[in-house]
């Protein structure tokens, strides 16, 4: 009975609050003095696209926003599409108002130019075919083929790995990039001329997939494809969209062999005087 008595009083009584609660500390982990001040500084950067507006670029040609052509040149590698496709609008505006800077920097805006051709969003590659006609025409209109002379064995190396390319719509617009020189007679020309027999047969090999009737008709959708497409495309539609495709992929390549064909009989004749002298390319 003592020991029931004595066991009630010590389960009724409460226990008191302590004055100091001492905290539960995880194994392993240093305990941090209470007088120790922690001087570590954490900082985020901001990057202001549009800051380039803020500096002074008297003398550099610029755009309406004031970018030069670095700057155009950078955003071309940004990794957000539609800033890549801006950066190809504002290189066609550069192009137009200042043409001389693109003969100054060919090979700078050429090597960007076939880098974007093959990109993995539509709409980049679309600004960027509009952008390549118009590098190829303000050439033309201020009689500077030459300086593309040195850079056609790289535009043919981006060429032929671009028609072999998985998707399709990739292909395709690699084709408008070819036939937005073969259109420049002189330019069309020069591509001509600075094939070489071995690198005619790869590049003509590699248009069989565009041509022949066996061509994948399964195209690969990005995000920005798949967000705009609002309704499912008809078989039938596909069918005259590929039949398209090849019938486009054919006329290219009529205007190559005519290419070719010219040049062959001014070898054989001799250069014109108003034809660019195509003997640096092909040696």
């Amino acid at each position: 009975m003592a020991n029931l008595k004595g066991g009630a009083s010590k389960g009724g009584q409460k226990k008191k609050p302590g004055d100091f609660k001492r905290p539960k500390r995880k194994v392993g982990r240093k305990v941090v003095q209470s007088n120790v001040t922690n001087a570590s500084i954490q900082s985020r950067r901001i990057n202001m696209t549009e800051q380039s507006m803020l500096q002074d670029k008297s003398g550099a040609a610029v755009t309406h926003r004031n970018q030069t052509l670095q700057d155009i040149l950078s955003k071309a590698s940004h990794y957000n599409a539609h800033v890549r496709r801006d950066a190809m609008s504002s290189l066609k505006e550069l192009i137009r108002l200042h043409p001389m800077t693109l003969v100054a920097n060919i090979g700078l805006v050429l090597e960007r130019l076939l880098q974007v051709m093959v990109d993995d969003e539509a709409i980049v590659r679309e600004a960027c075919v509009a952008t390549w006609k118009d590098c190829f025409v303000s050439l033309a209109s201020s009689h500077s083929e030459q300086v593309v002379v040195p850079f056609a064995q790289l535009i043919l190396v981006y060429f032929c790995s671009g028609l072999t390319h998985l998707k399709p719509s990739v292909r395709e617009d690699v084709l408008r990039h070819i036939n937005a020189v073969l259109d420049i007679p002189a330019f069309a020309l020069l591509l001509a001329g600075a094939l070489s027999p071995e690198q005619c047969g790869r590049l003509l090999e590699n248009f069989k997939d565009s041509i022949s009737t066996k061509a994948s008709t399964v195209h690969v959708k990005n995000s920005y494809s798949l967000f705009a497409e609002k309704a499912k495309v008809k078989q039938s539609q596909l069918q005259s969209s590929v039949l398209k495709a090849r019938f486009f992929a054919v006329e290219v390549v009529h205007k190559l062999l005519q290419a070719l064909d010219k040049v062959t009989t001014i070898a054989a004749t001799g250069v014109h005087k108003n034809e660019p002298n195509l003997t640096s390319s092909t040696s």
